[in-house]
């Protein structure tokens, strides 16, 4: 935790998330959260409000309900999602395989991911980057 301010530092939570199955995707102002990209790239299952076929992540990427994530319409109903989900090793396995295949296949352009490169191999600690 960064002292005094109650939240994790960028490294913790990156080196965190990596352990992490399932992640909540509060929606802010709009579809695409940074959180949403962070899932995807380590394979997260996010539970999420439906984008929708309308509401592609870009022109060629389409997130799909049970295949990419759980799609669930009131968020307050994330909760008994996960708790589903987390009956469900192997669902949670396979969705986590899709989130994979697809970083792999059509990857966000480098510099939006430079971060989680660091931290995945160690480099992107709080202390290394002098926070």
């Amino acid at each position: 935790m960064t002292p005094g301010s109650g939240s994790p530092s960028v490294g913790q939570y990156e080196a965190e998330l990596w352990d992490c199955q399932i992640g909540f995707d509060w929606r802010g102002c709009g579809y695409l959260t940074h959180r949403l990209i962070e899932y995807i790239r380590a394979g997260v299952v996010p539970i999420t409000c439906p984008f929708g076929e309308e509401w592609p992540v870009r022109e060629d990427v389409v997130l799909e309900d049970g295949v990419h994530g759980i799609f669930c319409s009131d968020p307050k109903d994330f909760a008994r999602e996960a708790k589903s989900l987390l009956r469900d090793p192997a669902k949670i396995r396979q969705i986590r395989r899709h989130l994979l295949d697809l970083w792999q296949e059509k990857p966000l352009p480098r510099r939006r991911v430079v971060g989680f490169e660091k931290a995945k191999s160690g480099a992107g600690s709080a202390s290394s980057r002098g926070r």
